[in-house]
């Protein structure tokens, strides 16, 4: 079989609920090389999604390039649609993955434990520096190629356009999970993965590698925090706190980023005499009460801090105790921002509220809000029970707003959802938490709601 008149199969690498991987030969390149081949499986999809699986599909590619231009990434070579079947075509990497290297019993030394996570991490610094997530991090998709150096592959495009479409189509977010268990941290079990949760995967191949314990084998204690450290008694307490922290249950208490990480890793200044400690010691002394008096000057009375989006021309206030994350992208709605509370009740202290602001973009044909709003009542009444719906305003617009209750398969929650349309895009809030402390924080989010303003002009 022959695909784009030039890629003829070999054979199947493997296959998912989005996708199937062949390998393929270049017939049109000198000595036909080997390549890779992902096909988008449409059998999920009703014809009338093809243009926005195309557009996901170019979105999804022109990251796949950008990414490619790193050495220790695949190249993207074509991507391209045939009979309304979508294809990438990738470098293929000759060499053994991981899985070859990291086995069940063998324990690593400290010292190839650390030149593993620097070669890791100095290619995932290329990818952040992208905004972009693998989301599957794991011994089988990072490869050592034939001149020593490690590649990460399968960066799982195919897997994010189909659970971005279906999304799109009201179905619930929290089944599609994109990764593989041990290597995920709490937050990617629920759909919503981040910067960091890259770090969490890495920082459990590593724990892999120290241990020779696969991850799910390792046991969780009442704070959910992986117990691994009895398992390699001879790391180092300077590595061991290195690794803890990439992979913290929670994702605020991590590393942010790749480069973090690094400079964790790397060895420790010298230490200057006694007599400069004590002058150091007063420098710092005094530039840190400069500092704290002019946070308190800068803070004082202040409660909230602005979120600007100036794509989208919405400005928000939060308070300041929240945590402001990056959104992510999507074929047809964007997340652009999402806020994280405190921790949460006592009860329930590993599970916070959380509020996004997400923008779907309508086409050239927008529905009015009363035509939206049925729709979207009809499909979350399939799903989850409907506690209230009124109508209401959000930024001085028409608007509609609904609480519910549910299950994501790890808690119970409570969910207040508010939108409107406005021109050709409809902007949606979601507050969520637990059904437990949903009016812990439901008088601040209305607070948020009622700050948000559009810049009309």
């Amino acid at each position: 079989m022959k695909i784009g008149g030039r890629y003829e199969i070999i054979r199947k690498l493997g296959e998912g609920t989005f996708g199937i991987t062949y390998l393929a030969s270049d017939r049109q390149r000198p000595g036909s090389p080997h390549c890779v081949v992902k096909q988008l499986k449409l059998s999920n999809f009703p014809t009338s999604l093809l243009q926005k699986v195309s557009n996901g599909f170019d979105r999804e590619a022109a990251v796949l390039e950008k990414l490619g231009s790193h050495d220790q990434i695949p190249r993207l070579l074509a991507h391209f649609e045939e009979n309304q079947q979508f294809y990438l075509v990738q470098e293929y990497i000759e060499g053994n993955s991981l899985s070859e290297e990291i086995t069940p019993g063998t324990q690593w030394t400290e010292e190839q434990a650390i030149a593993l996570l620097r070669e890791i991490l100095e290619v995932l610094v290329h990818v952040q520096e992208n905004n972009a997530i693998h989301r599957d991090l794991k011994p089988a998709n990072i490869m050592r190629r034939q001149d020593g150096k490690i590649v990460l592959i399968d960066f799982g495009a195919v897997k994010e356009i189909g659970s971005q479409i279906l999304n799109s189509q009201g179905q619930i977010p929290s089944t599609i999970i994109i990764g593989t268990p041990g290597y995920m941290p709490i937050e990617q079990l629920n759909g919503r993965p981040n910067l960091c949760s890259d770090i969490y995967a890495v920082g459990m191949i590593a724990i892999q590698a120290l241990t020779g314990i696969y991850p799910t084998n390792l046991a969780e204690d009442a704070n959910h925090e992986v117990v691994w450290r009895d398992r390699a008694p001879h790391v180092s307490d300077r590595l061991a706190n290195i690794i803890v922290k990439m992979v913290r249950h929670h994702g605020s208490d991590r590393y942010q980023s790749a480069d973090e990480v690094l400079q964790a890793l790397s060895p420790p200044p010298p230490q200057p005499s006694p007599w400069k400690k004590v002058i150091i010691a007063g420098i710092v002394l005094a530039v840190g009460l400069s500092a704290i008096a002019a946070f308190f000057i800068l803070t004082r009375g202040s409660k909230d801090f602005t979120y600007e989006d100036a794509r989208y021309g919405l400005n928000i206030d939060y308070p300041e105790t929240w945590e402001k994350k990056t959104g992510r992208g999507g074929v047809q709605m964007e997340e652009i921002v999402f806020f994280e509370s405190p921790q949460g009740s006592a009860k329930t202290p590993d599970r916070r509220g959380t509020v996004s602001i997400l923008v779907e973009d309508l086409g050239s044909s927008p529905p009015s809000l009363k035509a939206y709003t049925d729709n979207y009542l009809e499909l979350i009444g399939k799903s989850f029970d409907l506690k209230e719906t009124k109508s209401t305003t959000f930024a001085n617009y028409p608007a509609w707003q609904i609480v519910f209750t549910g299950n994501n398969g790890t808690f119970q929650f409570k969910r207040l959802q508010v939108w409107t349309v406005k021109d050709d895009r409809a902007y949606v809030l979601t507050y969520t938490a637990p059904v437990d402390d949903y009016d812990k924080f439901e008088q601040t989010v209305q607070d948020m709601i009622e700050s948000l303003e559009f810049d009309d002009d």
